[in-house]
């Protein structure tokens, strides 16, 4: 995985494509393109030194004004989104089309979902980065990167450049920097589109660049390397198996609320009719009710499966602590015998993702968190407080779902030998549950000698 260095005061290569008919706002701001600032520059004209001198003859009075003049344009700060309005909200798309466009063209229907949205364009701007598949249905070139507005049923490139990895922290970074440079407002939400694996294999896999992805570490490097003074109003994940605590933990001192699915999403992914009437919400949460109603509209023709929640990330830090307070105890008399009563309790405990096959027959090892430490009866009571406090709305069709998922090893035992088991002591999490993973793990795979006879097997 790569992770290019974000330069401070990166020069935006970018220009703006109109409609046939349609005049841009701000046509004298964006002028630049493929890495290189253009200005209009005079040749300096050419004459004998008498003339020249002749010319330079200015009275005292007006090169005084003219000293002056130049002094206030140098004081006066550079406001690139001069002559905009500020909106309520600047909402941004980072949709990796990746094969779920290529193949099926779900990228261009959300497209399409937005663009017929009813979004009320003098309140919320849409900015959509588009890139990472090999083919567009809906005419983009597959060798070019591009942010799109999409603005009262229409769409126009407001930025250009050749193709950059969707799976790099830098290029997530653009979009957040361009949107508020250019597009300021009075809050900033961010939807991330595309493949999605929990948090210890991330999201967003670009297939023009062998499918680099995102990892949790370079989504937090690119929020940071945004600089925003405030933080975004709502994170949403049009993506399968990201809604969980730890990448709530991460997402927490970045976003004000997070809308995420613990399980698998069908290809039509989110329903985009939600943003017509965003600009009528008051909070981000009141937004992620209606992105968790929107969601579920025509759920009953849908086979297996479906969640959705809003997380209220402002109380993340009160549950890892009640999750360090349970599970420490929990860890301390973790033995080869009480391996086989926990183990009992995992398995019984709801799972996500076991049906995808990138992470091999195997699955994921994500459990619903509420449905995990139910089993632990009266003494997780604080915990399951805790988590309630931080779901502001759950949905799911078998109506068992808590909103938030863990990570749990048990059943893929190779994938948390070669890379999750280390991977997973790095995130930022709670500190007492990654202890009890590691114990657990320990005990799984054989580092500590445990009797299996009496075990259940999946």
């Amino acid at each position: 995985m790569r992770m290019a260095p974000f330069l401070r005061g990166i020069c935006f290569p970018y220009f703006i494509t109109e409609t046939p008919g349609e005049q841009p706002e701000n046509r004298g701001v964006l002028q630049r393109k493929r890495g290189k600032c253009h200005r209009s520059r005079r040749r300096r004209r050419i004459g004998t030194k008498k003339q020249n001198r002749a010319e330079n003859r200015i009275p005292a009075w007006r090169r005084a004004l003219l000293c002056l003049a130049a002094v206030c344009l140098l004081v006066l700060p550079l406001r690139t989104g001069e002559g905009r309005a500020q909106r309520k909200l600047t909402l941004m798309v980072y949709l990796c089309g990746s094969n779920l466009e290529s193949a099926y063209g779900s990228a261009t229907a959300d497209l399409q979902e937005m663009l017929e949205s009813g979004l009320d364009p003098e309140q919320v701007t849409l900015l959509v980065m588009a890139g990472g598949s090999s083919r567009w249905s809906n005419g983009l070139d597959a060798q070019e990167s591009v942010i799109l507005e999409i603005r009262g049923g229409k769409q126009r490139i407001v930025w250009r450049e050749g193709a950059r990895s969707m799976g790099e922290g830098a290029t997530l970074s653009t979009l957040l920097r361009f949107g508020r440079e250019f597009f300021p407002a009075e809050d900033y939400a961010l939807i991330l589109w595309d493949h999605g694996a929990g948090p210890l294999e991330g999201i967003c896999w670009d297939e023009m660049f062998s499918m680099d992805r995102l990892t949790l570490e370079e989504l937090t490097w690119a929020l940071t390397a945004a600089e925003y003074p405030e933080k975004l109003k709502w994170i949403g994940f049009d993506a399968c198996l990201m809604g969980d605590a730890e990448v709530a933990c991460a997402m927490a001192p970045w976003a004000e609320y997070m809308i995420a699915s613990q399980e698998t999403e069908p290809a039509r992914g989110w329903n985009y009719r939600f943003l017509g009437g965003i600009a009528e919400d008051a909070t981000g949460a009141d937004t992620g009710r209606r992105i968790v109603d929107a969601y579920f509209e025509g759920a009953e023709e849908h086979q297996d499966q479906l969640t959705m929640a809003c997380i209220d990330l402002s109380a993340m830090a009160e549950l890892t602590e009640e999750m360090d307070r349970f599970f420490t105890p929990v860890t301390a008399e973790l033995d080869s015998g009480a391996f086989r009563t926990i183990s009992g309790i995992r398995l019984a405990a709801e799972g996500f993702g076991q049906v995808i096959r990138a992470a091999g027959d195997e699955g994921y090892d994500l459990v619903d968190l509420g449905d995990l430490i139910s089993r632990y009866g009266e003494s997780a009571g604080a915990l399951r407080q805790a988590l309630e406090k931080v779901v502001v709305c759950s949905r799911s069709t078998t109506g068992t779902a808590s909103g938030l998922s863990v990570y749990h090893p048990y059943v893929n035992k190779e994938k948390y030998r070669e890379t999750w088991g280390s991977g997973y002591r790095k995130l930022q999490f709670s500190r007492g549950y990654q202890q009890y993973v590691e114990r657990f793990g320990a005990l799984l795979t054989g580092e500590v000698t445990v009797r299996w006879s009496g075990l259940q097997t999946v």
